[in-house]
């Protein structure tokens, strides 16, 4: 039987340095993005980047219409002059700040059925998965809800 000569200690620390190197870059090549379009309650909503930064759109609306027969518009907005924009399309959420593991904030987000405007941060809850939390003035007191990814 053959005796192999013991490896130095420098050899063993680099190939542990190499190989945590390898599976942090393997870690962050599977991370999982929030971009891409959503599903929550009657809408979907796409999240793109925007010069580094999140922003997202309506994409669709279960009811497009309103009850006057016309395309539902921001009517509960504070500003008269955009009471007019279609719901469709329209940007309700934006300047969301990568804060790593998953997770983004410093964003708003902008509810057409009440002319409100909130401080939000996301967080991924897997790759289906997006916590929404809106809050006003401190983020310990505000609502959460899950949006999940549109199939």
């Amino acid at each position: 039987m053959m005796v192999l000569p013991p490896i130095p200690l420098r050899i063993l620390f680099l190939l542990a340095l190499l190989l945590s190197a390898l599976n942090a870059k393997a870690a962050n090549s599977n991370d999982v993005s929030p971009l891409g379009i959503w599903r929550y309650q009657d809408g979907r909503f796409q999240i793109y980047d925007d010069d580094g930064k999140l922003s997202g759109k309506v994409v669709s609306i279960d009811n497009p219409v309103a009850p006057n027969g016309e395309e539902a518009k921001d009517i509960h907005n504070p500003d008269p002059s955009k009471r007019n924009r279609p719901i469709q399309g329209l940007v309700f959420m934006q300047g969301f700040t990568p804060a790593g593991n998953g997770k983004w904030e410093h964003g708003t987000v902008y509810d057409p059925y009440t002319g409100n405007t909130y401080s939000a941060n996301l967080e991924l809850e897997g790759k289906d998965r997006l916590k929404v939390h809106g809050y006003i003035l401190v983020s310990l007191i505000g609502r959460t809800v899950v949006w999940e990814r549109a199939k």
